[in-house]
């Protein structure tokens, strides 16, 4: 278990750290905001559909207020987020993924377009920040001696060391 990740296991070791750490962001919003769904699901919920509701109940807690934001965009926008960043030449994959989980919500009335698009924005950020952190030397999912980093500081090298070919001035 010392060995290094490989360059294929990186970005799913990065895509797992973005879908955990943006679920916990998630939830607590979901509690924070309280929303009503558009239609009945969960335990006799108030909804727009069937009741006309369509509100915010801050704090309220129940899985009949939390709509607020699409825990599936969240999900799915957390992991492709990664994956679009390190895996950029299965782009178009990677939105048609996010494309159907968005209109399969919206179409079957389970969010509003607000709550696809909150959630959208959350996973995504939360992605983009774990690449930022990774990327920094924050996150090391390669181990302590990443192959991009060098044992080597060319800062603390005279000019002559850092490139062989030249001579100092």
């Amino acid at each position: 278990m010392g060995r290094p990740l490989t360059k294929f296991q990186v970005p799913i070791v990065l895509a797992t750290f973005s879908l955990a750490i943006s679920d916990i962001f998630k939830n607590w919003l979901k509690l924070a905001f309280g929303r009503t769904w558009p239609e009945t699901w969960v335990q006799d919920n108030p909804s727009l559909i069937r009741d006309g509701v369509h509100n915010f109940n801050p704090f309220h807690g129940g899985a009949g207020f939390a709509s607020f934001p699409s825990g599936h965009m969240v999900a799915i926008c957390a992991i492709m987020s990664v994956f679009w960043i390190r895996w950029s030449l299965f782009r178009p994959m990677w939105a048609i993924c996010i494309g159907l989980v968005f209109v399969g919500q919206l179409g079957a009335n389970y969010h509003f377009l607000s709550d696809l698009i909150a959630g959208g924005f959350l996973g995504s950020s939360v992605g983009l920040l774990i690449i930022a952190f990774s990327s920094a030397g924050a996150v090391h999912p390669v181990g302590p001696q990443s192959s991009r980093t060098s044992t080597t500081d060319s800062r603390s090298m005279p000019p002559d060391a850092t490139h062989p070919g030249r001579r100092g001035d």
